[in-house]
């Protein structure tokens, strides 16, 4: 299983976020093309990679495709306290 790395990212707007360090490029070229994104996960081994965007208005896992029908607390918690995206996921015992 992968170590959960993540880093502090600090935004130009002065907000700051925790994002999973495999996935700060991603995210930086997303919104640069100007795609929202509104939360992300590497997987860590375990489950698969997921990256929620704003798609007109859609919220969708860029990987899957995956519609994502809530506006926010897109992750759950497994058994073992693992964050993963139901909708993409099996849960992992």
């Amino acid at each position: 299983m992968e170590e959960h790395k993540s880093e502090k990212v600090n935004l130009e707007n002065g907000e700051t976020l925790i994002i999973d360090k495999q996935m700060i490029y991603l995210i930086y070229k997303l919104n640069e093309a100007d795609i929202k994104t509104l939360a992300c996960c590497c997987g860590h081994g375990i489950y698969p990679v997921t990256c929620i965007i704003d798609d007109e208005g859609i919220k969708r896992d860029l990987f899957s495709g995956i519609i994502i029908n809530r506006s926010k607390g897109f992750y759950v918690k497994d058994k073992k306290g693992r964050l993963y995206l139901p909708e993409v996921s099996e849960e992992k015992k």
